[in-house]
């Protein structure tokens, strides 16, 4: 959005469909918009907030059952035998879903279980490889240690109960006599911390192996219309690491029948329900700005003084100029001064007329400095009585007119062609009588010096007849024997066989920028490289420079003309002489036209015939005393006719 269109000005924003939406219908979508997206968020920090509680109540059980293991490990080291300290230490009563009990080392047999019996009752834990090896950590760090899992898909903790702390001689340890053991299942332990419905657990053991704790996949589907949150945590736990994965559910009805979910059904309402009050506006103006963005025409709006007030994105294309640079300018300013006048009488009669008015061929100074060529229509916008401003579409024809001056220049060669050919035959007919008739002057002349003179005359006829050939090869060419030419090689040749035409006079130099090889007729294009190159060497006096430059070209618009987009070989030959005016250029390729005293006007027409053969292009960029380029555009693939 430019500058303009921040301006107060309403009545053409509505014309190019900018709108200034309701201020009100604003702030309640913005706000509606929020309240939808944070109200969710809400409820998730909700959950977030009792999922991290629950993990905290998890860490305390877990920390408190450890410390109680290593209070009756204490115990039972001091009062041996150990059965009445495991039974009356209350471990039972306050872990009611774990199994505990004095394993004697090193029998590994079990004494005094207490609590959940079953989990240890028929268990030999010194057959389980996993629970010898726990034992074996334990005892030698002298910490609770966790055994990774067990036959019956119970957690084993094993924390070592030693005499007096008294260390064996032999390896250097506390002499140990068993362990106080646990048995649990992992979920049972982090329910019993937080016993609320719909929550449950997967538990894994976070290291390499990641094996689960929990036996089987004990979370269950919430049906379809719950809410689910899934919160994940590491716990330590026992000298290992806990990946813990809590669920959960919520009814639909239970998560949306709270002032969090309430306001949330009230807020996407009111959303909903601006939305569809404004949406045929919206949209109205959303189509109206990208219609202006994908305009090819410059769409301006200029007010009653002359002054543009808004210019569309399309001027960035067309002109080069950034639709702010030109808000605040004259509309006259940027026209050419001879187009000044008509472009104000224009606006001027469009103030007084309800109908569009056109706006023919007028010239426009574009940013690069050069002038593009436009039409298009002003009109007038009115707002009650008064005429508030004016509305001036302008289409670039810069590229058309020059199409339909190639066109026109090729059709007035074709035209000339034809009647230069129609002359050419009553003047050959002319040519003949008169060659008779001096031949027989000649034989019947009295004396030599009428016969010298009926021969001169025979010559001048004979060379008025060789013009009146190459005239009529010019209106009737010669086939095309087509076939492909090595750009490279080909200019070598033509290099060697032009220098000794060129004497000391020009200095001749040929490039070709890199391998390029297309099709045409090498002996037609050689007469017309030749014309083009000994003309150049005619516009110079004394001395000078010619050079021949073959590339590959896509087409585009040039300064010199137009070539449609494909593949062609550019063969461009300069020269460093005189030049010619715009009024010479124009006329250069009619045949009969000519600047030299003793040229026929007939090589850049026959040049100009040969290049069109081909479906090829022939331009000509020059200026009075900066010299001359000619460019030749021919398609690296041709068909043509091939000639037996």
């Amino acid at each position: 959005m430019t500058k303009a269109l921040r301006s107060k000005r309403e009545p053409w924003r509505l014309v190019l469909g900018y709108g200034k939406p309701r201020r009100w219908r604003k702030v309640v979508r913005r706000l509606s918009v929020a309240c939808l997206f944070l109200a969710p968020l809400s409820c998730y920090v909700s959950e977030y907030r009792q999922a991290g509680n629950t993990f905290a109540a998890i860490t305390g059980r877990l920390e408190a059952l450890k410390a109680d293991m290593a209070t009756v490990a204490v115990q039972t080291g001091r009062n041996l035998p150990p059965g009445p300290s495991v039974e009356a230490s209350g471990l039972a009563r306050r872990f009611p879903e774990a199994a505990f009990a004095f394993v004697e080392a090193p029998t590994y047999r079990i004494d005094g279980i207490t609590g959940h019996a079953g989990l240890l009752r028929g268990t030999n834990l010194g057959s389980d490889r996993l629970a010898r090896d726990a034992a074996e950590r334990s005892w030698r760090g002298r910490r609770a240690v966790l055994a990774e899992q067990t036959g019956v898909h119970a957690v084993v903790v094993f924390t070592p109960v030693s005499v007096g702390n008294a260390l064996s001689p032999a390896s250097g340890h506390a002499t140990v006599t068993g362990w106080v053991v646990a048995a649990f299942h992992a979920e049972s332990l982090f329910q019993a911390a937080d016993s609320n419905a719909g929550i449950t657990f997967q538990i894994f053991d976070s290291g390499p192996a990641r094996r689960r704790l929990d036996g089987e996949d004990s979370s269950s589907k919430a049906p379809a219309p719950h809410l689910t949150f899934i919160f994940e945590r590491r716990l330590p736990a026992f000298d290992r690491t806990w990946l813990v994965y809590q669920s959960r559910s919520r009814p639909l009805g239970e998560a949306l029948l709270n002032p969090a979910g309430l306001f949330w059904l009230i807020a996407s309402a009111g959303t909903a329900i601006v939305w569809l009050a404004g949406i045929r506006r919206r949209r109205s103006f959303e189509v109206g700005t990208r219609v202006l963005d994908a305009l090819i025409d410059v769409m301006l709006i200029v007010d009653p003084t002359g002054t543009i007030v808004y210019a569309s994105p399309s001027a960035l294309r067309g002109l080069g100029y950034d639709p702010e640079e030109l808000s605040a300018k004259r509309l006259a300013d940027i026209f050419h001064e001879e187009d000044r006048e008509a472009i104000q009488e224009a606006l001027a009669a469009c103030r007084l007329s309800d109908e569009a008015l056109p706006i023919e061929r007028m010239r426009v100074h574009a940013k690069d400095g050069s002038w593009r060529t436009m039409s298009g229509m002003s009109r007038r916008i009115v707002v009650g009585d008064a005429v508030v401003d004016f509305m001036v579409s302008l289409h670039d024809v810069t590229n058309l007119l020059g199409l339909e001056r190639q066109l026109e220049a090729a059709d007035r060669v074709e035209s000339l062609g034809r009647v230069a050919a129609n002359a050419t035959h009553e003047f050959r007919n002319i040519l003949m009588a008169l060659d008779t008739n001096l031949q027989l002057l000649q034989r019947s002349a009295p004396d030599h010096r009428t016969a010298s003179l009926a021969e001169m005359l025979r010559r001048y006829v004979r060379r008025g007849s060789g013009i009146a050939d190459e005239i009529l090869r010019f209106a009737a060419p010669t086939p095309l024997h087509v076939s492909a030419i090595d750009a490279r090689r080909w200019l070598d040749q033509m290099e060697r066989e032009l220098r000794p035409l060129l004497g000391t006079k020009a200095e001749l130099a040929i490039h070709v920028d890199e391998p390029l090889v297309f099709q045409g007729d090498e002996d037609r294009l050689s007469q017309v490289l030749t014309n083009l190159i000994l003309n150049s060497r005619d516009a110079i006096r004394e001395h000078g420079h010619v050079s021949c430059i073959a590339s590959r070209s896509e087409g585009g618009n040039f300064a010199f003309g137009i070539v449609p987009a494909g593949h062609f070989a550019h063969v461009e030959v300069s020269d460093d002489g005189e030049g010619m005016g715009s009024d010479t250029a124009r006329h250069i390729f009619e045949p009969l036209f000519t600047t030299k005293s003793k040229g026929t006007g007939l090589g850049l027409a026959i040049s100009h015939q040969i290049v069109s053969a081909h479906r090829g292009l022939l331009f000509a960029e020059s200026a009075a005393g900066k010299g001359t380029s000619m460019h030749i555009f021919l398609p690296i693939e041709i068909r043509l006719p091939v000639a037996a």
